[in-house]
């Protein structure tokens, strides 16, 4: 429907404002349940049906939204509601059952092992364990919340963010009831396995680096000697490296394009995790300082 609305009584022709155009809306509710995916369709013809939006990931909360009827070359007549219960795509599981991951920040690792009947163990770098309750919820392709509980503690809540399967970056935040929260930002990846350095000392092949700062998420995928792919909102640009480890640091020197290099400082405060500096230049001259958190993972 369109009305044509002319602002403005007593206006001369010339000075007329423009018509307003109104159009009908179609407004949409219904609940949600975890682990579901939701994906309103539109169709004029009960044939063929178009996704309206990108998949809604249910937190078993109501959604309530309005979509225009004015859908170009379109006007939708009908609607539906598409629930998918495992779709495909996105780096992060459906559940975490039988997975287990290093997270680390400030200097400090912790090993998550979730088992499948809901209970997770924590062990601290100090040694110190306890276990938990744990439940998941996917909140997107790749990103998930996982919220750990147990008597007399404050509730732990992970939300992860993939880079690569089984790593990236984690912000985790501790809250007591209704009370306020401590938050700290980190990355995860895979839990070494036993005699494993604390760095790659031979060589990064094979190797995915996924670094998180207050920025995002930003990988560097080795693909072979002395080359691989930095990876950026979806985007792959070829580089050429070098690598060298003293102690418990290393560092990355990757050129991406003749004018330009990157350095990252790399200080393990466990295996194959730890904090980042990455120094940008570009032809010669320091552009750009920042820092965060990193892990390495298979890619």
């Amino acid at each position: 429907m369109t009305a044509g609305l002319c602002l403005g009584a007593g206006v001369a022709p010339s000075d007329a404002q423009p018509p307003l155009t109104l159009w009908n809306a179609v407004e949409i509710s219904h609940p949600t349940e975890p682990g579901k995916t939701y994906t309103v369709q539109g169709t004029d013809n009960l044939s063929a049906w178009t996704p309206l939006h990108s998949p809604l990931y249910g937190d078993g909360g109501a959604v309530r939204r309005l979509l225009s009827t004015r859908t170009v070359p379109v006007d939708y007549q009908f609607y539906r509601l598409k629930i998918d219960t495992a779709p495909d795509g996105g780096l992060a599981p459906w559940s975490l059952a039988g997975k287990s991951f290093l997270r680390s920040s400030g200097g400090v690792s912790v090993k998550y092992v979730f088992a499948a009947g809901g209970q997770v163990t924590r062990t601290a770098s100090s040694g110190a364990a306890a276990t938990a309750q744990w439940t998941w919820l996917r909140t997107g392709p790749d990103t998930g919340r996982a919220t750990l509980r147990r008597m007399g503690a404050a509730d732990e809540i992970l939300e992860l963010t993939y880079a690569a399967a089984g790593v990236g970056m984690a912000l985790r935040e501790q809250r007591i009831g209704w009370g306020a929260a401590t938050r700290e930002a980190g990355s995860f990846g895979p839990v070494p396995a036993a005699g494993e350095p604390m760095l790659p000392r031979d060589g990064l092949e094979g190797l995915n680096l996924a670094m998180a700062d207050a920025s995002g998420v930003l990988g560097l995928r080795f693909t072979g000697p002395g080359r691989g792919e930095l990876v950026s909102a979806g985007a792959a640009t070829p580089f050429t490296c070098a690598w060298a480890a003293v102690g418990n640091a290393g560092e990355v020197s990757v050129t991406v394009a003749p004018d330009r290099q990157e350095s990252y400082r790399l200080t393990f405060s466990g295996p194959c995790a730890g904090t980042f500096e990455r120094r940008v230049y570009q032809a010669g001259v320091l552009g750009d300082v920042d820092s965060g958190a990193f892990s390495f993972g298979k890619p």
